[in-house]
């Protein structure tokens, strides 16, 4: 292995290591993704995952004041939980989306 590949592997395992850290997660320690469908406002509320903000680049291109996660609700619209509200409140995980694969593989 030479030296640049093995930076590049380092990297790339420091770059997991930081994603797994940040990423959101449910109090069963699953990751909140995208297109989950949950429950929110004492169990009241149901949503779906529509974006999930981790990083502080990710807090000035999507302009909002700090990392969390954003909503889709029948009765209130789009709903931002930030990540103080997420530790106080409760996000409850109901099901994941059905993912569809971006590429069709024969066979």
């Amino acid at each position: 292995m030479r030296p640049s590949e093995s930076k590049e592997l380092l990297a790339r395992e420091d770059n997991k290591i930081l994603w797994e850290v940040l990423m959101f997660k449910y109090q069963d320690g699953s990751a909140v993704l995208i297109g989950d469908n949950v429950l929110f406002d004492k169990g009241q509320t149901s949503g779906v995952v529509d974006l999930v903000v981790n990083t502080e680049e990710e807090v000035k291109a999507f302009k909002v004041a700090e990392v969390g996660v954003l909503l889709k609700s029948t009765p209130s619209g789009l709903v931002y939980l930030t990540q103080k509200w997420l530790k106080e409140g409760q996000l409850r995980f109901v099901s994941r989306a059905k993912r569809i694969p971006l590429l069709k593989q024969d066979g």
